[in-house]
């Protein structure tokens, strides 16, 4: 039977399906050694993922004129947005 669980590593998802799946061929002759993960590799391609993801937003938002605003946000009600920037804060 295929098994598949999600686990979180430091914030990072990771699935045991392939695992399971390698564990169930033993009985063919097949044994793979325990799995490691290398948390700093891991984090690197996963800033990577993020950093082109955010670029293609950001291209967009410039392609449709719209205004970037880069800090920390804050919902202050159901129609008002609070941004805290370097320079200050805004609604």
């Amino acid at each position: 039977m295929f098994e598949s669980r999600l686990y979180s590593l430091e914030g990072i998802a990771v699935c045991d399906a392939s695992v399971t799946s390698a564990r169930d061929s033993e009985h063919r002759g097949i044994t793979f050694a325990a799995p490691t993960v290398d948390l700093t590799k891991l984090r690197t391609w996963k800033e990577s993922i993020i950093t082109k993801l955010a670029g293609g937003i950001t291209q967009l938002a410039k392609m449709r004129n719209v205004e970037v605003v880069k800090g920390r946000a804050y919902f202050e009600g159901s129609q008002t947005l609070r941004i805290e920037t370097d320079k200050g804060s805004s609604s």
